[in-house]
C-alpha cells in the first residue's frame, strides 16, 4: 500500500453532536475555486467589528475579498460542499507586517497576516459541528450544488430550513497560466479567543480571466446574502479566478493568539 506523507500526520479527536470526528481535516480530493474582488475597506472593517482584527491587504480605500467554494469528494470527517467569503485580515493589536502583500509569499508558518471567513455554509451537518466547535467557524448547515466544468463553474445554495435560495453563482473564464498553490493562515474567532491556524494546500491552481459572471442573492435574508448586498457584490465582476479539480489541503489544529477578553 502506498503512503502519502502528507497525509501521514498524528491526528485526536473532537467530540460533537454529530459524532466523533478526526483533526485535523485531512481534504484529499476536491474541485476548488476561488474569486477575487476589491470591495470598499469601511464596509469590511464593519463586518470585522469586536474581532480583534482588520483588513490586511488594502489598496487605498479598497480591500481584496475572496469568494471561495467548491466540492470535497473525498474528506477525513465526510464529502461535503460549501461557499465561503474570505477577507485577508491581521491582528489589530498584533505586529504589523511591513508588506502584507510580501508576506502571502512566505512560508504560511511565518505570516503575521492571514484570512477570515465572514460566512461559510456547508452541507454537512458534522463537517459544520467540527468548525464551529474546533475553529469558531461562521459555519451552516445548507443545500449546496457546485459544478466545476473545466473552466465554467456554477453553484446554488439552498437554506436547509425554509429551502429558499440564498445564493447563485455561474461563471465562465479564460484559463492562461498555471500556478503551485500556497498554504494559507486562516485566523478565526473562538470564544472570544483569537485562533491561528495553518491550512497546508497542495495542488496547481489554473488562473482564468472572468468572461461573464453572475452571482444573485434574490430576497434572501439569509446571513451570507445580506453580507453580500452590503459589500455589493451583486454588481461586480472578479477580476481574478483560481480553480483547480484536485485541490489537496490539511485543516491544522489551531491556537489561540489573542485573548479578547484581557
Amino acid at each position: 500500500m502506498q503512503i502519502d506523507p502528507f497525509f501521514q500526520i498524528p491526528q485526536h479527536t473532537l467530540e460533537t453532536p454529530s459524532g466523533p470526528a478526526e483533526l485535523p481535516i485531512l481534504l484529499k480530493e476536491g474541485d476548488y475555486s476561488v474569486f477575487l474582488f476589491m470591495v470598499d475597506k469601511p464596509l469590511v472593517d464593519e463586518l470585522l467589528q469586536r474581532t480583534g482584527l482588520r483588513p490586511a491587504m488594502n489598496l487605498g480605500k479598497k480591500t481584496f475579498l475572496a469568494l471561495v467554494m467548491g466540492h470535497y469528494s473525498s474528506c477525513s470527517v465526510a464529502p461535503f460542499s460549501f461557499v465561503s467569503l474570505a477577507v485577508s485580515v491581521e491582528r489589530e493589536q498584533g505586529f504589523r507586517p511591513t508588506s502584507p502583500w510580501r508576506e502571502l509569499f512566505s512560508r504560511a508558518d511565518r505570516r503575521h497576516m492571514g484570512f477570515h471567513f465572514l460566512s461559510c455554509p456547508v452541507d454537512n451537518v458534522r463537517l459544520s459541528s467540527v468548525g464551529k466547535l474546533a475553529w469558531g467557524f461562521p459555519h451552516s448547515v445548507s443545500h449546496i450544488s457546485y459544478r466545476q466544468e473545466g473552466s465554467s463553474i456554477q453553484a446554488v445554495a439552498r437554506c436547509a430550513e425554509s429551502n429558499e435560495t440564498f445564493l447563485q453563482v455561474r461563471s465562465k473564464s479564460l484559463p492562461f497560466f498555471r500556478i503551485d498553490s500556497m498554504d494559507f493562515t486562516m485566523f478565526s474567532v473562538l470564544d472570544n479567543k483569537i485562533i491561528r491556524t495553518l491550512f497546508p494546500t497542495r495542488c496547481k491552481f489554473t488562473l482564468n480571466v472572468p468572461i461573464s459572471f453572475k452571482l444573485r442573492t434574490g430576497d434572501s435574508q439569509h446571513p451570507m446574502s445580506n453580507i453580500i448586498r452590503k459589500l455589493n457584490l451583486e454588481n461586480k465582476k472578479p477580476f481574478l479566478c483560481l480553480s483547480t479539480p484536485c485541490f489537496q489541503g490539511r485543516i491544522d489544529t489551531g491556537i489561540v493568539v489573542e485573548d479578547l477578553d484581557s
